[in-house]
């Protein structure tokens, strides 16, 4: 996430809703939105329902609040006045009578436990973001081409203050899963509120979409934290040769698990003028995960018996991934244990695939203390208290001793910031895309001012 840092978290995912034109009154057929009540957090959701050529009906669910994707429905059946569907690959399931005097489908949305949901007709309402800058801008703003690897060519953006320079500069490095410039993710783009806030401060930045990703060519998927830290020393090193750019005042910015890879890179680059990590991991990920699973699973009220379950379920993957030699012998190991888990077959494929990837063996293993310890070079770590994914009390006070023996490290827990460093309440993930703040100015306004210290 994201930087979203855990894609196996969809493992023990919660719910995966909700995007919707009017109808005619008692039709199926249409956009329907509505809000889910999940706890203190109410997810916007939308459904689309088409007939098809055989007459038959089907159609997408989206949460917005939670993600962009699609997913499919089936076995929609619409009799008179009634209405429902199933989500199989969520488990999911919605049954509900019309409501003829609210024009609306009035029902329940069931996945674990039971939600009451209405269902309106018409579009989903717009998510509000007041930080999201609109041109024009006071600053230069100019694409990027940067080559990589053989096959993998960087689609970036580079804004930079007005006049001749040379100007300090940063790159930012995103969260795991395939992310774009602007790390997009439920309706929030921190990196282009972060870039133009750099920018208007004096500060150059480079972002670029992942490998595979929108404008950047290569694959994703078969990608590693490994090969995504070489795209990011072809960002660092492109930054370098522009001639506004002060080459001596070059860093990055990761976050998440690009907090991983900045300090990869930094091992491999001793001119790298600073490091920033926003929420990036000090413990193995095996340990992050495992961390993860607990924080959310207690704030989204589960009980501690299942807590414990997903827990040592995660941990048992993790090690199994670990111990495995090679794809195959990992995909043995996990599909035993995913049997057991209770999540639904067409899900458990695809969980499969992803806990016994190159990528997640990689990151379950990789310790990252050898790379900070390594760093001689500024060092800015920041968390959210809130942070239900990369847990502070976890992870900083780890970065704090791997960076022990450097003269200029500073690490700062921000109170009730989460892991998006959006001010919230839970800090559970379903809260992030409700929260109209993408970036909390105080976490800005600390990030350019140690930079420019740093100058």
């Amino acid at each position: 996430m994201a930087g979203w840092i855990l894609r196996a978290l969809t493992i023990f995912s919660g719910l995966i809703v909700g995007i919707s034109t009017p109808v005619a009154a008692q039709q199926a057929v249409g956009d329907w939105h509505g809000r889910l009540d999940v706890g203190a957090v109410s997810l916007r959701l939308g459904v689309t329902i088409a007939r098809n050529a055989d007459g038959s009906l089907a159609g997408t669910i989206v949460s917005p609040d939670q993600g962009p994707q699609k997913t499919p429905i089936a076995t929609v059946i619409f009799a008179g006045p009634n209405l429902s569907f199933q989500v199989p690959s969520i488990g999911g399931s919605f049954a509900a009578k019309w409501d003829a005097g609210r024009k609306a489908w009035d029902g329940t949305w069931t996945q674990g436990s039971a939600f009451a949901l209405v269902l309106l007709p018409g579009a989903i309402e717009a998510a509000l973001r007041p930080q999201e800058p609109k041109p024009p801008f006071p600053y230069r703003e100019e694409q990027a081409d940067i080559d990589s690897v053989a096959g993998v060519r960087l689609g970036g953006t580079l804004t930079a203050p007005p006049g001749a320079g040379p100007f300090p500069a940063v790159v930012l490095i995103t969260g795991s899963g395939p992310q774009n410039r602007d790390e997009e993710l439920l309706g929030h783009k921190p990196f282009l509120v972060l870039a133009d806030y750099l920018t208007r401060r004096g500060i150059a930045v480079l972002r670029y979409d992942d490998r595979g990703t929108a404008k950047s060519t290569g694959t994703f998927a078969t990608g590693t934290s490994r090969d995504f830290a070489q795209d990011a020393e072809a960002a660092v090193r492109w930054l370098r040769q522009q001639p506004y750019i002060d080459p001596a005042h070059v860093g990055a910015i990761g976050h998440s698990e690009g907090g991983l890879i900045a300090p990869m890179v930094a091992e491999r680059n001793p001119k790298l003028a600073f490091v920033v990590l926003l929420a990036g991991p000090g413990v193995r990920g095996a340990e992050v995960v495992a961390a993860q699973a607990d924080a959310i699973g207690r704030g989204a009220g589960l009980s501690a018996d299942v807590v414990a379950k997903n827990s040592a379920l995660l941990r048992a993957i993790s090690d199994a991934v670990i111990r495995a030699p090679d794809i195959d012998h990992a995909r043995a190991a996990v599909a035993p244990l995913l049997a057991t888990s209770g999540v639904p077959e067409p899900a458990r494929a695809a969980q499969l695939t992803m806990v016994t990837s190159d990528w997640y063996r990689q990151f379950a293993a990789y310790d990252p203390v050898p790379a900070l310890r390594a760093l001689r070079i500024p060092l800015l770590a920041l968390n959210g208290a809130n942070d239900k994914q990369v847990l502070a009390d976890q992870n900083l006070p780890a970065i704090r001793a791997a960076t022990r023996n450097n003269p200029d490290a500073t690490i700062v827990e921000l109170p009730g910031l989460n892991h998006l460093f959006q001010t919230s309440k839970t800090g559970l993930p379903q809260e992030y895309g409700t929260i109209e703040e993408t970036f909390s100015p105080a976490a800005l306004s600390l990030i350019a001012d140690w930079i420019l210290k740093h100058r």
